[in-house]
């Protein structure tokens, strides 16, 4: 059904791999899905699973958004009107 879905919009899954994002006792499962806009997808990097102990049955995800834009840099004009 998530795929179907998918196919419909403007979004992509980001996850890589098979770690696993859910973990009680003996069952594991991927059931975290990052999901971001097409635009977007370029400057998702380093995605992954965090494998240290969270105290909770669902794992941390961990990745960075790459933005090569600079943020419009800002100035005011102090010279004084005549």
């Amino acid at each position: 059904m998530l795929s179907e879905y998918l196919a419909t919009t403007e979004l992509e899954i980001v996850n890589q791999g098979n770690e696993p994002t859910f973990c009680v006792r003996d069952k594991k499962s991927v059931i975290v899905v990052t999901l971001v806009t097409r635009s977007i997808l370029q400057e998702i990097h380093n995605w992954y699973v965090v494998s240290d102990d969270t105290f909770s049955d669902h794992r941390k995800i961990f990745f960075i958004i790459k933005n090569d834009k600079r943020p419009p840099y800002k100035r005011r004009n102090v010279k004084p009107k005549c």
